[in-house]
């Protein structure tokens, strides 16, 4: 498995920080189970890095839902949207990453799927509306002020994701150390998450980082934090406010 699906919560509770965000989307999970309905569509905002790949996981692994991922400046015209999801055989939960990047007129397709769950698809005979397997479209945008406000509108449940405090970033640090089987104090700890610009990507990179040099120097003791500086200045040019050259 690669270091970042192993690194990747699978549920809510294993899920670090956002608390603004986990009540209101485990509410919505848990009444849609029971209303045995689709989950709301769903619409994530926010700095490249702070779990919005992660959320839509957890969200497909909660309904137990096969998950299809598509990043949105690789999904053609709207020809080719209309057909990814009129192929689709059974529920999924359908993750547009970078949905800004949509052209208008992809966009477009999607509007009646939002609305109704349905499709509308062009034929020799006009347009057709074609009944589609359930589907929950989560959008992923880094730039929410490209997108008109009438597709916004569309997406019931809508969540803007934070920078993460210190301590927060020192929570799920220890949680991934474990996961890489990296011996870390908590004050070594402290200095990567000063680093990590509030982003749990950098975290995990940086500590990753760190691993692969604790291997690589053959080292059989814990990083202390005179190592850590060493290597995340010295090697990786990370000064202490998490700026590289």
């Amino acid at each position: 498995m690669k270091d970042d699906q192993a690194l990747r919560p699978t549920s809510l509770d294993g899920y670090i920080g956002q608390d603004h965000i986990k009540e209101p989307l485990a509410a919505a999970l848990e009444s849609a189970k029971i209303r045995k309905a689709p989950l709301p569509h769903v619409l994530l905002a926010g700095p490249p890095g702070l779990g919005k790949t992660t959320l839509a996981v957890i969200i497909a692994n909660t309904i137990g839902w096969k998950m299809m991922d598509i990043i949105g400046s690789t999904a053609g015209r709207p020809l080719d949207l209309t057909q990814k999801i009129l192929f689709l055989k059974e529920p999924t939960v359908f993750f547009l990453d970078e949905i800004h990047a949509l052209r208008v007129p992809t966009q477009e397709v999607l509007y009646p799927v939002l609305e109704d769950g349905k499709l509308l698809y062009p034929s020799n005979f006009g347009v057709r509306t074609v009944d589609i397997v359930p589907l929950t479209i989560i959008g992923a945008t880094t730039h929410m002020g490209k997108l008109a406000q009438p597709f916004i509108d569309r997406f019931q449940l809508q969540f803007t994701l934070q920078f993460y405090e210190i301590d927060e970033l020192m929570e799920l640090g220890a949680i991934s150390a474990g996961k890489l089987q990296l011996d870390i104090g908590e004050d070594s700890l402290e200095l990567v998450a000063e680093r990590a610009r509030g982003t749990p990507r950098y975290m995990n990179n940086y500590l990753k980082w760190l691993r692969d040099f604790d291997l690589y120097h053959k080292r059989d003791e814990p990083l202390d934090p005179t190592y850590v500086k060493q290597i995340l200045w010295n090697k990786l040019k990370i000064d202490a406010k998490g700026l590289n050259s």
